[in-house]
């Protein structure tokens, strides 16, 4: 790390390996054209709905450092995607409503 300035430890930063593989060029951009369609644009805002979904891994430490950029905040580090998840989602409708809280 001496020789390299460029490079320190990091805190990275776990993303699941179905999400990664998934994330190519052109399944994004298949999704963004569906959302050009008049089907889609037709749809009220009382029933357009953003939902966010956070998790907490089971059996997991956030201590571990990784070597990266300095110019970056975190790096990127692929796992198996075979690790039990708690998730929690929220959401909220394009007209600012949140739905009833419940459990899923």
């Amino acid at each position: 790390m001496n020789r390299n300035p460029i490079l320190k430890t990091k805190r990275d930063y776990k993303v699941d390996s179905v999400r990664v593989n998934g994330a190519t060029s052109d399944i994004i951009k298949a999704w963004f054209r569906k959302l050009d369609l008049p089907e889609v644009k037709a749809i009220k805002p009382s029933n357009r709905w953003n939902i966010d979904e956070a998790g907490i891994m089971e059996g997991q430490g956030v201590n571990g450092l990784v070597v990266g950029s300095k110019n970056r905040r975190f790096v990127q580090k692929k796992q198996p995607g075979s690790r039990v998840w708690t998730s929690f989602i929220e959401a909220i409708s394009a007209l600012g409503l949140p739905p009833p809280p419940c459990h899923i």
